[in-house]
């Protein structure tokens, strides 16, 4: 369950925020529990921000997205990334018609059993540019508590 409060969405020891303008997808099949569903205001962009439990990290469940997806071609390798003191890696890849430019950032736990947030943007077509996507992470304003 994600709290909010103070204009920010809470949970597993970090927060982050809706920027104003962007909807909220309510009709959002299969989504796992504490996951949100953005569009940006010109619904160009769908973005997913949610919490992730028992995994083996941000890297390594990066990697793992990047090799099981089919069809899947990368566009940027998995590079080290932080917001708001929570560190973890990006990047962006292809499935389809869809781009993607998917941020896990690491929160708590060792080994298999760690919790992280996750950050996926995606569009059909091109993704915006590096400091575009950069730009809309900074707005969602990721941090740990």
């Amino acid at each position: 369950m994600l709290l909010y409060k103070n204009h920010r969405f809470h949970c597993e020891g970090v927060s982050f925020e809706i920027p104003d303008g962007y909807c909220l997808e309510t009709n959002y099949e299969e989504s796992p529990e504490d996951t949100l569903h953005l569009w940006t205001p010109d619904a160009g962009i769908h973005l997913c921000i949610g919490i992730e439990r028992e995994t083996k990290g941000p890297m390594q469940e990066l990697a793992f997205i990047l090799r099981e997806l089919e069809q899947c071609i990368v566009l940027e390798e998995p590079s080290a990334v932080m917001y708001g003191g929570l560190g973890g890696f990006s990047a962006s890849y292809q499935s389809g018609d869809t781009q993607y430019w998917e941020t896990h950032l690491g929160i708590s736990g060792t080994g298999d059993n760690q919790t992280g947030l996750i950050i996926l943007i995606s569009t059909h077509g091109q993704l915006p540019n590096k400091a575009e996507v950069e730009k809309i992470i900074s707005e969602i304003s990721p941090c740990r508590e």
